[in-house]
């Protein structure tokens, strides 16, 4: 816009300092009981700073931030592990967790359990119920801004973590075909979406909390085997989604959709001697909801070839990934104030070489955990 033209450099900065603790004990008790219990502590201090630097035009250092966040996270589980006989297994466990994060604080309580009961090695019925926490980037909470054009990127530091609750009930015929039905509902579901800014030129994206995001399906996953030659794997997936928000910057909504995913996976014997295969992966998936927003169709074709040589130590790999560049999808948001339609243009087509070479034992990383670096860094 003439005479609106700024010119500026920011510097950012986050530093993390965690601490984690945690204590697990197992018991083997009579009768086949397996009894574990066990505590847990995370402390996080988050110091994230940017600064602006005009090069034309007025002072900037007004838009200059730094925050500094201390996170606090105390949880206790206790469990228990059962076989009350040849066709019946139980897994259960309830975790306690209190969890403060600035003036914010909050009790959670997060069951969880697998049922199996085998009517026989060909018939195999699991219900289960999870149930867990996720939490939003560490700079998606603080206050900073980020220009990209006419692009905003605003953290938001009244974010807070999501509770995860899903059930799913799989029936396993022949320990290869797979039928299911599961129900999900995550309550406060946090992500990044955009939305136009009724005062200003400007698109702002911005991490915010829904009242809640659910979805329910089945699942039926069939494989094949024609004549040891090609082996089809074919996944049908069909569901519900809902997202409600009453607070969604000065906006509300409660969108809803059905839609299915089908996809079909490959393997083709060209050779057995030597041992070379080929791949082919096939998808597709129906229009979907992000939010107040709308999704696309997207579809994809991926193929492979692999070959497996010195006595199957070694592979050599050769595959293609979305060769149409087709998995991405078209968004558009009509609703109230906002009326937008964004279509991403990424290259998502790859190419790739690989080879691999084993030359013994794997190492056992059972008992290594690895440091979550999840929640660092920017993340747009």
């Amino acid at each position: 816009m003439p005479g609106k033209e700024q010119a500026f450099s920011t510097e950012a900065n986050q530093d993390v300092n965690r601490f984690n603790a945690y204590i697990d004990q197992t018991n083997s008790l009579q009768n086949d009981w397996k009894l574990n219990y066990g505590a847990k502590f995370s402390f996080a201090d988050e110091h994230n700073l940017q600064k602006y630097f005009s090069e034309t035009g007025p002072d900037l250092s007004n838009l200059n931030t730094d925050s500094r966040q201390r996170e606090h996270t105390y949880n206790v589980y206790a469990g228990f592990t059962k076989s009350f006989s040849l066709k019946f297994s139980l897994i259960a466990s309830l975790s306690g967790e209190y969890y403060t994060f600035e003036d914010y604080d909050e009790w959670s309580i997060f069951p969880s359990f697998q049922a199996t009961y085998t009517y026989s090695p060909q018939k195999i019925l699991q219900l289960s119920l999870s149930s867990d926490k996720s939490y939003p980037p560490y700079w998606a909470m603080s206050g900073t801004t980020n220009y990209v054009g006419y692009s905003e990127i605003q953290g938001n530091p009244y974010l807070i973590p999501s509770k995860d609750y899903t059930s799913q009930l799989t029936y396993i015929l022949k320990s290869k075909y797979i039928f299911s039905l599961f129900y999900s509902y995550v309550d406060k579901y946090f992500v990044q979406l955009p939305y136009q800014s009724p005062e200003r030129l400007a698109l702002i994206f911005q991490t915010t909390n829904f009242d809640f995001k659910k979805q329910a399906g089945a699942n039926v996953v069939i494989p094949f085997n024609v004549k040891n030659f090609w082996m089809p794997r074919l996944t049908l997936f069909g569901f519900y989604n809902q997202a409600k928000s009453s607070h969604f910057h000065d906006l509300s909504f409660d969108n809803k959709r059905f839609g299915y995913y089908s996809a079909l996976n490959n393997t083709i014997v060209i050779s057995s001697k030597p041992n070379i295969k080929a791949e082919v992966e096939a998808a597709y998936t129906d229009k979907n909801i992000q939010g107040p927003m709308n999704l696309g169709r997207m579809w994809y074709l991926n193929a492979g070839v692999k070959w497996a040589f010195a006595n199957n130590k070694a592979e050599l790999s050769l595959k293609g990934e979305d060769f149409f560049n087709t998995w991405s999808p078209d968004i558009r948001m009509n609703y109230a104030t906002q009326n937008f339609r964004m279509r991403v243009i990424p290259d998502s087509r790859t190419i790739s070489l690989s080879f691999i070479y084993k030359f013994g034992g794997e190492i056992s990383q059972e008992n290594r955990k690895e440091v979550d670096t999840s929640r660092f860094g920017k993340g747009q």
